[in-house]
C-alpha cells in the first residue's frame, strides 16, 4: 500500500492536481477561442469579398445587356427581352471566367455587326446621342 500521508494532505494534493489541469484546459479553450475567432474573421472578410465581387460581376452583366440591346435596337425583326433572372440554384463559377466569357459574346455581337455593314446600327463601343 502507497503511504499518502494523512487525508488533509491527500485532498490538497488533489485540489493542486485538479486545479492545475483546470487551468491548463482554460488555457487551451482561450488558444482555440482565439483561433476560432481569428478564422471567423477571415470567412467574413471572404463573405464580405465575394460579395462585393458578386456586385462587381452582377454590374458588368448588366451593362454588357443593355450595350447589346441599345445596339440591336432598331432591328424590329428581333424580339428584345429583359435580362434573364440568374439561376435559382447556381454552380460554383470562376466569376473570371465569367466575364471572359460575357466579354468574348458581347465581342462576337460587335464583330458580327461591323461584318454585316448595319449602317443605320451604332456600334457598340460609340455612345449613342
Amino acid at each position: 500500500m502507497t503511504e499518502f500521508g494523512s487525508a488533509g494532505e491527500r485532498y490538497k494534493e488533489l485540489c493542486g492536481t485538479a486545479t492545475g489541469a483546470l487551468a491548463a484546459m482554460r488555457a487551451q479553450d482561450q488558444r482555440l477561442a482565439a483561433e476560432l475567432r481569428e478564422s471567423v474573421a477571415e470567412a467574413r472578410d471572404d463573405v464580405l469579398r465575394a460579395a462585393d465581387r458578386e456586385r462587381v460581376t452582377r454590374l458588368i452583366v448588366r451593362l454588357r445587356w443593355e450595350a447589346a440591346v441599345e445596339a440591336l435596337w432598331d432591328q424590329r425583326w428581333l424580339t428584345m427581352t429583359p435580362l434573364p433572372r440568374p439561376a435559382a440554384v447556381a454552380l460554383a463559377y470562376d466569376l473570371d471566367d465569367c466575364e471572359r466569357d460575357i466579354d468574348r459574346a458581347f465581342d462576337r455581337l460587335d464583330e458580327a455587326l461591323r461584318r454585316r455593314g448595319l449602317l443605320d446600327l451604332p456600334m457598340l463601343t460609340r455612345r449613342r446621342s
